[in-house]
């Protein structure tokens, strides 16, 4: 029994976490900068896939990087319990079906291109008071934006 009891605690040693914020490169820091306060509670594969974000930064264009800097400053502002209901709606939509995917997509692209103050007025408007589905208006944002 102690043997076990041993056999089981040997094997709970904690997984790999990757590299430290510290042990990470200059240009590496300096793109991922918004999850710095973060990093040490990211798991392997999560500081993984941001390190061949950073890897791809400079090759992106200019808007693309604005982009990136700003949906990892937004995600950096995110509590654990914001992160983990984005990370289910999004592994939600990566489930539908691929019209519907296309659907949603149409619907973010619709309410994106909308005026500021009209996206305030439908993010505050109860869901109840939205106009229905094909009724040709946007019925405000869709709960994530779309799987690219």
């Amino acid at each position: 029994m102690l043997l076990a009891f041993c056999g089981s605690t040997a094997s709970a040693q904690p997984l790999p976490k990757g590299p430290s914020w510290n042990e990470l490169s200059p240009q590496e820091r300096q793109v991922l900068a918004p999850l710095g306060s973060d990093w040490e509670k990211l798991d392997l594969m999560r500081r993984n896939k941001w390190r061949e974000v950073a890897k791809r930064y400079p090759s992106l264009g200019e808007s693309e990087q604005q982009r990136l800097r700003d949906r990892m400053e937004s995600w950096s502002r995110l509590s654990s319990q914001e992160r983990q209901a984005a990370r289910e709606r999004f592994k939600g939509i990566n489930q539908l079906p691929p019209d519907r995917r296309r659907e949603l997509s149409n619907k973010w692209q619709e309410y994106q291109s909308l005026p500021p103050e009209q996206r305030r007025d439908l993010e505050r408007a109860p869901a109840s008071g939205r106009p229905p589905a094909g009724s040709g208006r946007v019925q405000g944002p869709p709960s994530a934006p779309p799987a690219r």
